[in-house]
């Protein structure tokens, strides 16, 4: 979900060509880097090690291809 909002957002910039647009995509970057941390952190109290083994195998942000 992260991810796609911040491809809309790079799409919007590219779109539009405007400064504004690409002020507002970088500063959603710490924002969402901040919410995921705190994402993950809840989700790992909550299933403990079987998530952290889940974070070993899946990337954060850009996925791995086959």
């Amino acid at each position: 979900m992260y991810s796609g909002h911040l491809i809309y957002l790079l799409g919007l910039t590219l779109f539009t060509r405007s400064p504004v647009a690409l002020a507002i995509a970088a500063a959603h970057l710490p924002w969402f880097q901040s919410r995921v941390l705190k994402d993950e952190s809840n989700l790992e109290r909550l299933f403990g090690k079987e998530y952290h083994e889940y974070q070993h195998e899946v990337p954060r942000w850009i996925p791995r291809l086959p």
